[in-house]
């Protein structure tokens, strides 16, 4: 595992954010699935990635198919991600293990685009307290 913590190299802001992502290991060329789903939660997102919490170790370099909820909107939407680092950050009230990893975008949709800046511009505009 290679640390995400203070070696921030972000071209964009990040927002935080509660969201529920379903996730599941895809093979290096993208095309199968090579897990079951499991959820995650998504702690922070940005145009170019986001921080997922997770009771799954995963490794730099897995290739995932995320589905991710934002908060407010009523569809959910795709994005294929690399895993850029991955971090013990605790154990849960059931004993388990939980890790937060950093996921890059590598597939996103012009519309995908478009959702999640309406909803960090519109996040913004509430103030910088979420910004990240």
């Amino acid at each position: 595992m290679t640390g995400g913590g203070g070696d921030d190299r972000r071209k964009y802001a990040r927002l935080d954010l509660k969201s529920r992502v379903e996730a599941r290991l895809l093979a290096r060329d993208l095309l199968s699935a090579v897990s079951d789903i499991f959820p995650a939660a998504g702690k922070n997102i940005g145009i170019e990635g986001i921080c997922l919490a997770s009771a799954k170790k995963l490794k730099q370099g897995d290739m995932l198919e995320l589905q991710i909820s934002l908060p407010g909107r009523k569809s959910a939407f795709n994005i294929k991600g690399e895993v850029r680092w991955c971090l013990f950050s605790g154990i849960d009230e059931r004993g388990q293990d939980l890790y937060e990893s950093g996921v890059k975008f590598l597939t996103i949709e012009k519309e995908h685009v478009r959702l999640m800046v309406g909803y960090l511009c519109g996040k913004l505009c509430e103030g910088p307290e979420g910004l990240s």
